[in-house]
This record gives structure tokens, sequence and C-alpha cells, in this order.
């Protein structure tokens, strides 16, 4: 369950967190809201939906950890992997599962972007 706090940078007890970027995990944050709690009862969860307000923020922010990753030599496979965990962990309970998938989605569209374009602009001299 999504305690509805924010993730920290490098911190915090989630594996997959500790592997992406700051900013990934806070666009996701604005994205997905907040799981309501006994502290925090009026938190609003929000469902995702592909191409919508601040998607456009966490698309760049996948894209450049993604470009990252890649010129670690990391596999994409493993970088969708470590994404959509980080995005698991996030989502809160309430999200359809329509929502999430279409989330899941557009993540590895925007890595396998990410990977193209960096596999493109190696080859230009």
């Amino acid at each position: 369950m999504n305690t509805g706090q924010r993730p920290r940078p490098g911190g915090g007890g989630v594996h997959a967190l500790q592997r992406t970027s700051f900013a990934i995990d806070a666009a996701l944050a604005d994205v997905v809201g907040v799981e309501p709690s006994p502290t925090r009862p009026y938190a609003a969860v929000q469902q995702p939906l592909p191409g919508l307000g601040p998607l456009s923020v966490l698309r760049t922010a996948i894209q450049e950890f993604a470009g990252d990753q890649h010129a670690a030599k990391l596999p994409v496979e493993r970088v969708i992997a470590q994404i959509n965990d980080a995005i698991r962990h996030a989502l809160p309970s309430a999200t359809p599962d329509w929502s999430a998938h279409l989330l899941f989605e557009e993540v590895v569209r925007w890595v396998t972007e990410a990977y193209a374009r960096a596999d493109r602009d190696s080859r230009v001299p």
C-alpha cells in the first residue's frame, strides 16, 4: 500500500525507487496523486490518462532517465522494469487496472523511443 508520501531520492526502503531519478518520482506523484490515509483523509487519487496534464512532465523525466541508462549500457527491458516497479509502488490502491495498464503502455513507448533516439544520436558523426 502506498503511504501517500513522495519517494525520497536515493532513500526509502523501496529498491525500485532507489534506482529511478528524483525527477521521475516527483513527476509520478503529480500524475497519480496520493493515497488517502488516516493522516491524509482528503488526499486526492488521480487516474493517469496518457496525453493529459502532468504526464508530459513524467514523459520527459522518463525519457531523460532512459537516455542516461542507455549511456550506462543497461538493457531497455531492465529500465522498463525499473520504472514500472516504481509506478506500481506509487499508484494509489484505488487506481483502476485499465488506467494503470495505459500508463504502463506509455512507459514502454517512452523508454523505447528514448533508446531509439540515443542509438540514432550515437551513430551520427
